[in-house]
């Protein structure tokens, strides 16, 4: 994959885009979980944690007596050299002792953001070109991604889904790079490693990763790379799942126990498919996949040119998401109300986020089938309108607000918010921040006067009123230690802003470059090589 121009812009309009958003949260207890297993190998050499009296269940006693996170290792490995980088550079600002961790931090959570995600921008363009994609329509495909699937919501997270994303597209470009190229080998070797990590990260994320094998043993030139393929890769996978097994039994005395397990029997959860959850993670008004993954409508027009090994995937993808689902319906995964908020099923965006790549193809397609088909182009316009606008909406505002404005009506004995559904009431909630009353909308009138609600639910009240914007957010004072000096505050701000008009210009200069040829027109001379087949992906 040669970097070109669109390459470039779409790049910078993507990391500048990610700068005025607001950094992953670090102090949410997942993602503080992991961290303190990261710096336990990077201080002390070990894996141990101090035990959270208040999240017990995510600290462990293991049989030796000691503690450990519930969560896989694989996030944690990913974080050593952020953290250790960010530790380098917090001692750099002159602040204090207790700004220098809360510095750390979010050192970390920026750095962290812009590696996966950038990382996450070229892996999806290098997918789209080995579609055949010219270099203007696969860079402009990496934005559309972005902006209507998953990615764009779970993107602004320190939880694995867009570093599982990460692996699995990486997987995806790799395997299709072989076998067009005739290097099925090495790109064994390279896969193994992926899904490796992506076993330490993510544990269902088998159920994507299944799929993306099945399209690249469909692109392969016949049945001896298949095996060299296979062979290769798991030469690589074995030793990592031993990795996981090996800590598994340090954990919990059983190398296939994991953290879920040992979690689920702690409270007596054991699987039985739910209809009523299949239906609320599949097209359900308050996080159902449907409203945050609209391209996956267009996969159908992918097929339109027949080409074999697209087909496949494509098919391989749907059915293994498929399979996701419904062993997601076998847990009672939410609560009335829907639990996740205004974010989308999390347990399925690598997989979405997969699934949209092949569904830039089809929008490609539908637009190219006016005469036959009148509806087609918009349709496929419709779809990434729409798509766009719902993973827009959940940036303003906090995912979980409506969730709290259930929880505070039913504290203050009220009626509950109207409309019940997540998806309507984010928009009726976006309309009432922009008059500024969004606490007002939150917190009933009964229960506004001081004292009437304890410091931590207050505070997580004023945290999910607040703009999800920087300089919103920068003044916060949640957390104890989270006291900034005001001149750092006014300095990110300033950047923050300077951000913003430079996103805006990028977006004016880069998407006019982008699209001075029309993506939907083939290009010449631009594509990978087809394989020795004569096939392409």
């Amino acid at each position: 994959m040669t970097v070109r121009h669109p390459l470039i812009w779409v790049t910078l309009l993507m990391l500048l885009a990610f700068a005025v958003l607001t950094p992953p949260p670090d102090h949410v207890i997942d993602t503080q979980l992991r961290l303190r297993v990261t710096r336990a190998m990077l201080e002390t050499g070990t894996l141990e944690i101090d035990n959270d009296p208040a999240f017990s269940h995510l600290t462990p006693q293991s049989p030796n007596g000691r503690h450990y996170c519930v969560y896989p290792i694989g996030q944690s490995l990913v974080l050593l050299p952020l953290d250790s980088t960010a530790k380098t550079l917090s001692y750099v600002i002159p602040v204090g002792a207790i700004e220098q961790r809360t510095l750390r931090d979010c050192l970390t959570a920026w750095m962290y953001f812009w590696t996966i995600n950038g990382l996450l921008a070229l892996a999806v363009y290098g997918v789209l070109r080995r579609l055949r994609l010219s270099r203007r329509s696969a860079a402009l495909g990496t934005l559309a991604v972005f902006f209507t699937s998953l990615w764009l919501i779970w993107s602004r997270s320190m939880q694995e889904e867009t570093l599982a994303a990460l692996l699995l597209v990486s997987a995806l470009y790799f395997g299709l790079r072989g076998a067009q190229s005739g290097g099925v080998g090495r790109s064994g070797l390279v896969i193994g490693a992926l899904f490796g990590l992506l076993a330490n990260v993510r544990y269902n994320g088998a159920f994507a990763a299944l799929g993306v094998m099945v399209w690249v043993l469909a692109a392969c030139p016949d049945m001896k790379s298949r095996v060299r393929l296979v062979v290769a890769a798991a030469a690589v996978l074995i030793p990592a799942l031993g990795l996981a097994g090996w800590y598994n039994t340090l954990r919990f005395g059983s190398a296939a126990e994991t953290g879920y397990q040992a979690y689920g029997a702690s409270i007596g959860r054991s699987w039985a498919f739910n209809l009523a959850d299949f239906g609320a993670l599949t097209g359900g008004s308050d996080f159902g996949l449907l409203w945050f993954a609209l391209p996956l409508l267009l996969l159908p027009f992918a097929f339109a040119g027949k080409r074999r090994t697209l087909v496949i995937g494509v098919c391989a993808l749907g059915v293994t998401l498929l399979l996701h689902v419904i062993f997601l319906s076998g847990f009672f995964m939410h609560e009335p109300g829907g639990h996740f908020g205004y974010c989308g099923p999390r347990y399925l965006a690598h997989g979405a986020i997969l699934l949209a790549i092949p569904g830039w193809v089809g929008a490609r397609a539908a637009m190219r089938m006016g005469r036959r088909l009148p509806l087609a182009p918009r349709l496929a316009a419709i779809a990434l309108a729409a798509g766009a606008l719902f993973q827009l909406a959940g940036v303003p505002l906090q995912a979980e607000i409506e969730r709290y404005q259930d929880a505070m009506a039913n504290y203050a004995e009220t009626p509950p918010p109207r409309p019940a559904a997540y998806v309507p009431r984010r928009f009726k909630n976006l309309l009432i921040a922009a008059t500024g009353k969004i606490r007002e909308e939150t917190v009933p009138e009964k229960i506004r006067e001081p004292g009437k609600l304890d410091d931590l639910t207050a505070e997580r009240i004023a945290n999910a009123c607040t703009p999800n914007l920087l300089p919103w957010r920068l003044p916060l004072q949640g957390r104890p230690h989270a006291v900034l000096p005001a001149w750092l505050i006014a300095a990110v701000s300033a950047l923050w802003w300077a951000a913003l008009a430079g996103l805006v210009g990028m977006m004016l200069v880069g998407l006019r470059r982008l699209t001075s040829r029309s993506p939907m027109r083939p290009a010449t001379g631009q594509n990978p090589p087809a394989d020795k087949t004569g096939q392409t992906a």
